[in-house]
């Protein structure tokens, strides 16, 4: 009697453990991928949640423009933050893909997204101030 006791004592043990076995990350779903991607708001679609800035740049008036790229989507946006006045910001990509979103009064920002597929494409983000566009190197 007491060997089965033991025995379903152990059983139920082992049902409970493996019930508290430990995962990794849960993996998060995304909106799109790459050219499914194009145009659409990066936040919206999850892709900002594995986002990495590929480059950046400080504007003369001390704006910050960054490239935004997402692996989960395979795809690239512009940031800007800090604007003061007006410029427009773009980012253009893979497939000749172009967004942008022209600043007038609001400080920070980001583009829609185009497609950025890792080995095949590059994307850049740029602003036009002025005469002038300046660009992030491509990533």
């Amino acid at each position: 009697m007491r060997i089965r006791h033991i025995t379903a004592t152990a059983a139920m043990l082992t049902v409970v453990a493996g019930g508290l076995v430990a995962t990794g990350t849960p993996a998060y779903a995304v909106g799109c991928a790459a050219d499914s991607c194009y145009g659409k708001n990066p936040q919206d679609m999850g892709c900002a949640a594995d986002a990495v800035t590929g480059d950046s740049i400080t504007l003369p008036d001390g704006a910050l423009v960054e490239l935004r790229w997402s692996s989960a989507c395979q795809a690239s946006w512009g940031r800007a933050s800090n604007v003061r006045g007006r410029f427009i910001l773009y980012v253009s990509g893979g497939a000749r893909q172009t967004q942008q979103l022209v600043f007038s009064g609001q400080r920070d920002g980001f583009s829609n997204m185009v497609r950025n597929k890792s080995y095949v494409d590059t994307a850049a983000a740029c602003a036009d101030i002025s005469s002038r566009t300046l660009c992030t190197r491509p990533y």
